[in-house]
């Protein structure tokens, strides 16, 4: 048998993340490489950033490898986006991200208390937030501002769905703990580009949509089911009025982000890892504060 060497630290966001919570902290300090999951936490991010640069710190000391399950990042067709907008050479105007989540067959019930799961844009959207700030940079908050569709019983608001699981069992969740059914942010980033970002829980069935556009002088990008087999990126560039279509039938980053922490654990070299606990908590503070601005929780 294999010594442990390494932990995988997915149990729900509730019980992690803070020093009242510290599982990842104690590996960490005891020498263990961890690949941690989203988000981060669930406590605001005043209280997650001491505990954050204490982790960060023990890391280095002990020489630990550290990864946050950002697998966006790995994504083949991400890397083709970075591709195209290096060889274009014009800074991004605009980066809009939408992300729609299909509910009917929802069953994990924390997650439809903002309390315990941190809400969809801390616990959902921090994908596409994280692709926000890995195409854009760094957000200027004083600019962001954010709007929300809060939850209700009332089937003539837009906020009532109706079809829910009874599995989850929503009518048990205090009415100040349920998750909004629709957030819309928008902000600039510090390099001047606009960030927008709509996430809804709103569509039947079972595929989610996703969609990354990006937009310059002269190229825009729009790239669609990133989660699937079927993502599609489509480019107009140039003097052409017509669309070039890229698929990604074999793209995945869930293993790739595991083989490049695994590699890393291997040789002790976390060059490869894009997603470290200090940059991860820069998107927790970015979905938190879509949170407030949209909820005011």
């Amino acid at each position: 048998m294999y010594p442990v060497s390494s932990f995988h630290a997915g149990i729900p966001p509730f019980c992690r993340g803070s020093f009242n919570n510290d599982i990842e902290l104690q590996l960490v300090k005891a020498g263990f490489d961890i690949f941690i999951e989203k988000p981060l936490s669930v406590q605001p991010p005043e209280e997650v950033e001491s505990y954050a640069a204490e982790l960060s710190r023990a890391a280095k000391e002990r020489g630990v490898i550290v990864s946050v399950a950002y697998m966006f990042r790995y994504h083949d067709a991400i890397d083709k986006m970075n591709e195209i907008i290096r060889i274009h050479g014009r800074p991004l105007m605009c980066i809009n991200m939408s992300y729609n989540c299909s509910y009917v067959n929802s069953t994990r019930s924390y997650t439809w208390n903002i309390h315990k799961s941190g809400g969809p844009i801390v616990e959902q959207a921090t994908h596409l937030c994280d692709l926000l700030r890995y195409f854009g940079g760094e957000v200027d908050y004083p600019q962001l501002t954010a709007l929300a569709v809060p939850a209700s019983d009332d089937p003539s608001d837009p906020g009532c769905l109706t079809s829910l699981s009874p599995v989850l069992e929503e009518d048990t969740v205090p009415s100040d703990s349920r998750v909004p059914r629709l957030t819309h942010a928008q902000w600039k980033f510090t390099n001047g580009a606009v960030g927008s970002l709509t996430h809804a829980v709103s569509i039947h069935g079972r595929k989610y949509i996703a969609v990354v556009e990006v937009w310059a002088d002269g190229l825009r990008l729009k790239l669609e089911d990133l989660y699937t087999p079927d993502c599609k990126l489509r480019i107009r560039r140039g003097y052409t009025d017509k669309e070039e279509e890229i698929s990604f039938p074999t793209a995945d980053p869930y293993y790739k982000e595991d083989e490049v922490f695994l590699q890393a654990v291997r040789t002790r070299d976390s060059s490869a890892i894009l997603s470290s606990y200090e940059d991860a908590f820069k998107t927790y503070q970015l979905t938190w504060a879509i949170r407030r601005s949209s909820t005011g929780k």
